[in-house]
C-alpha cells in the first residue's frame, strides 16, 4: 500500500506542474560516469525528465544480493504448493474428504445427492487443470506463473523507494538480480533424468514438469529485458552511450539479454513443429553462451550462473549415464510402421512400460563428437511390450528426421539383421510412479476410462495389459474396478498391427485372460475404413475430433472383434454410455487419454458435465508434444 501511495502522490505533482513553465533539463552532478551516482524519480515539472542523480547508498550492492537470494530461496515454496497439488488425490483420502458411500448413478441430465460443497470442490479442480487456452499448460500451471511473477515484482520494488522519489539504478540493478536468480530454478525443472530431485518430489513426468519450466523461463527473461531497457534508457538520458557501449561488462550483458532473447524466440511452438532441432540446437547454444556471458557480467550473477552451470553439466552427465548401445531388429509392418526391437543387456527392468526412450543411430568418431551427434540426433518414443517380453518393442509411426532414417534403415535391412541403436532413458510418469502408474491406477480408483489414438495405443496399451495381468495374479475375491478402453485408428491395417504385437503368442500365454479382457472391455473405432494406409500417417492431424454427425455409426465386426465402429467417434455420446452404465456416485474415476491436442480436449469436455452433476474424475494425460 505505501508502494501505492507514493505512486499516487508523484502522479498528483506530475498534475499539478502540467501548466507551468518548461524549464531546460540539467543534472545536478556534472560527472555523469562515477559509479557513485544514482539516478532518483523526484516530483518536477511534466515536460521536464523526472530523474536525477545523487551519491549511492554504499549498502546498496549488499542489498540487492540479500533480495536477490530470498527470490531465490523463497522458490521452495511454489514447489511445496506444487507437491500438494500433485498429491492432492492422497491427501484426500488422508483426510477422508473423498468418502465411499453406497454407490449410485449420477443421473444424466440432473445433479446428484452429494452435497453442494463437495460438487463445487469438484467443479473448481476441474476447471483447473483444464488447458489455459492457447497457452502450454493448464489454468493452474499458469496460475502459479501469475502469481510467481507477481511475487518477484514485489522484491524488485521493494524498499527502493522513500519519500517522494525512487532510487532508479537501484532498482534497475535489482531487477537483474533478481532475473538471474531465477536461473538455476529454471535449469532445473529442465533436467532430465530419473534421479530429478523436483521430479521426485512433485511425482509427475519430465513433459508437464517441462511446462513449468517454460513459464518461469519467460518470468527470468522478461525481467532480464526490463534490466536492459531500464539501463539503455539511462545511458542515453545521460549521454553515456558512446563510453559505456564499449566497457566490457555492457557487452557482456547484451550478449547474455540477445542469447536469452534467442531462446525465447526460438522455443515458440511454431519454431518447434517447424524444425525441432533447429530449436533443440539454439536452445543448448543459447543456454551455454548465456549462462557464460551472466557469470562475467557483473558479481551479483556470478553465484546464480555458477549454480546453473553446475545444475547444466551435473545434467548432461545424468544423461550420459542412462544411455546405452543395445542391439536391435527393424521390420516394416503393411501399416508402413516401424517395430523396433531392443535387446536388453540383462537388465529386465532397464525400460517399465509405458515409459519413453530416445532412440537414434549410432554415429562414428571421438567420444565428445559422437555424443553430441547423438544427443542432436534423438527422437522420443513410447515403449511398447507386453510383461511377459524381455525384449522392448518400440512402435514407430515415420514422418521425418530420425523417423524416416529408421524407415529406410528397415526397408532395406535383410530379415534379423541387427544394428546398434544409441537408447536414453527411460523417462516418463511411469518411471517417477510408486507404485507404478498402472498398479496406482488399478488401486486407486474404481472406474477406469481409458482412451488412445494412434500413436497414443504403445502409451495406453501398456498400462491396460498391466492392470489385467494384476489382476490374473491378484486372488479371486480382490475388488476390481471397471474398465472402459477405447481405441481410436485409421485403417483396419492400423488397428491389425497393434493388436499382432500386443496380444501375440508369447504374451497370451502368460495372461490367459488378456484377449478376453480385450473384447470384453475394448471399443474400436475406425476413422477410414474403407482406405489402406500407405503413408504411415499418425492420428495427430485433429481428425479425431467429435463428429457431429456420429450419430449414424455403423457397429460392424470383421475379423474377432465385435465392437468395432466405423467412422470418428462423438466423444459426448461415448463418455455418457460410459457413465450411464456404471456406478459413479460416491465411486472415483480416472480418465487416462494418449494422443492428439484436440482430442484430448474433446474427451476433457465431454467428462466436464459430469463433473458438474457430482463425479469424482481425476484427469492423466500424455502427449506427443
Amino acid at each position: 500500500m505505501l508502494q501505492v501511495k507514493q505512486c499516487t502522490e508523484i502522479a498528483t505533482v506530475w498534475l499539478c506542474n502540467l501548466q507551468s513553465q518548461v524549464r531546460s533539463s540539467t543534472y545536478p552532478y556534472q560527472d555523469l560516469t562515477t559509479p557513485q551516482a544514482h539516478f532518483i524519480l523526484k516530483p518536477v515539472a511534466m515536460m521536464e525528465w523526472p530523474f536525477h542523480f545523487q551519491p549511492a547508498n554504499p549498502a546498496s550492492p549488499d542489498v540487492i544480493s540479500q533480495y536477490a537470494l530470498i527470490a531465490q530461496v523463497s522458490s521452495c515454496v511454489p514447489l511445496i504448493l506444487l507437491a500438494a497439488w500433485s498429491r492432492r488425490r492422497n491427501l484426500h483420502d488422508m483426510f477422508n474428504l473423498s468418502p465411499k458411500c453406497k454407490y449410485q448413478t449420477v443421473p444424466k441430465h440432473g445433479y446428484s445427492s452429494s452435497s453442494l460443497p463437495r460438487r463445487i470442490m469438484h467443479t473448481v479442480l476441474w476447471w483447473l487443470g483444464c488447458r489455459a487456452g492457447r497457452l502450454d499448460g493448464t489454468v493452474f500451471q499458469w496460475f502459479m506463473g501469475l502469481s510467481w511473477a507477481v511475487w518477484l515484482s514485489i522484491i524488485c520494488l521493494c524498499n527502493t523507494s522513500s519519500a517522494l522519489s525512487i532510487d532508479y539504478l537501484h532498482l534497475t540493478k535489482r531487477i537483474g538480480a533478481v532475473a538471474s536468480s531465477q536461473l538455476p530454478m529454471t535449469v532445473l525443472l529442465a533436467v532430465k533424468s530419473s534421479h530429478s530431485p523436483v521430479q521426485k518430489l512433485l511425482g509427475i513426468s519430465e513433459r508437464h514438469l517441462n511446462i513449468y519450466h517454460r513459464i518461469l523461463a519467460r518470468i527470468a527473461i522478461a525481467l532480464a529485458l526490463c534490466h536492459v531497457m531500464l539501463y539503455l534508457n539511462f545511458y542515453v538520458k545521460s549521454g553515456l552511450v558512446s563510453k559505456r557501449i564499449r566497457d566490457s561488462d555492457v557487452l557482456l550483458g547484451l550478449a547474455g539479454t540477445f542469447s536469452l532473447a534467442v531462446i525465447a524466440v526460438t522455443s515458440a511452438r511454431f519454431v518447434r513443429s517447424w524444425n525441432y532441432r533447429f530449436f533443440f540446437l539454439n536452445h543448448v547454444a543459447g543456454v551455454t553462451l548465456a549462462l557464460i556471458f551472466i557469470f562475467f557480467h557483473t558479481n551479483h550473477a556470478r553465484l546464480f550462473a555458477s549454480e546453473s552451470l553446475i545444475i547444466y553439466l551435473v545434467s548432461i552427465v545424468a544423461r550420459i549415464r542412462c544411455t546405452k548401445t543395445l542391439a536391435a531388429k527393424l521390420e516394416m509392418t503393411p501399416s508402413s510402421d516401424v517395430v523396433v526391437t531392443l535387446q536388453l543387456d540383462g537388465d529386465s527392468h532397464y525400460l517399465p512400460d509405458a515409459s519413453h526412450v530416445y532412440i537414434g543411430k549410432t554415429s562414428g568418431g571421438n567420444f565428445l563428437l559422437a555424443f553430441f551427434k547423438n544427443y542432436l540426433r534423438r527422437n522420443p518414443f513410447t515403449v511398447f511390450r507386453g510383461p511377459a517380453d524381455k525384449d522392448m518393442l518400440l512402435l514407430i509411426r515415420p514422418q521425418k528426421g530420425q523417423t524416416s532414417v529408421l524407415r529406410s534403415m528397415a526397408k532395406t535391412c535383410d530379415v534379423g539383421q541387427e544394428f546398434e541403436l544409441v537408447v536414453e532413458g527411460p523417462y516418463g510418469p511411469a518411471v517417477h510412479s510408486a507404485p507404478s502408474l498402472p498398479s496406482h491406477l488399478r488401486a486407486s480408483y474404481d472406474n477406469l476410462f481409458l482412451v488412445a489414438a494412434g500413436s497414443g495405443a504403445s502409451f495406453i496399451m501398456p498400462i491396460f495389459s498391466k492392470i489385467v495381468t494384476e489382476y490374473e495374479a491378484a486372488p479371486a475375491e480382490t475388488p476390481r474396478c471397471r474398465i472402459q478402453l477405447i481405441l481410436v485408428v485409421k485403417t483396419r491395417t492400423e488397428l491389425d498391427t497393434v493388436l499382432r504385437l500386443f496380444c501375440d503368442e508369447k504374451l497370451t500365454r502368460e495372461v490367459p485372460t488378456l484377449e478376453a479382457s480385450l473384447h470384453n472391455f475394448m471399443k474400436i473405432f475406425l476413422t477410414q475404413p474403407s482406405q489402406n494406409s500407405t503413408r504411415g500417417e499418425d492420428v495427430e492431424l485433429g481428425d479425431l475430433v467429435q463428429d457431429e454427425d456420429a450419430d449414424d455409426l455403423i457397429t460392424v465386426a470383421p475379423g474377432e472383434y465385435k465392437n468395432i465402429a466405423t467412422g470418428r467417434p462423438n466423444w459426448e455420446e461415448v463418455v455418457d454410455v460410459f457413465f450411464d452404465g456404471g456406478d459413479i456416485q460416491g465411486s472415483t474415476t480416472a480418465v487416462v487419454s494418449c494422443g492428439p491436442e484436440m482430442l484430448q480436449e474433446a474427451v476433457r469436455s465431454a467428462c466436464a458435465p459430469w463433473v458438474r452433476r457430482g463425479a469424482d474424475i481425476e484427469w492423466y494425460e500424455e502427449g506427443f508434444s
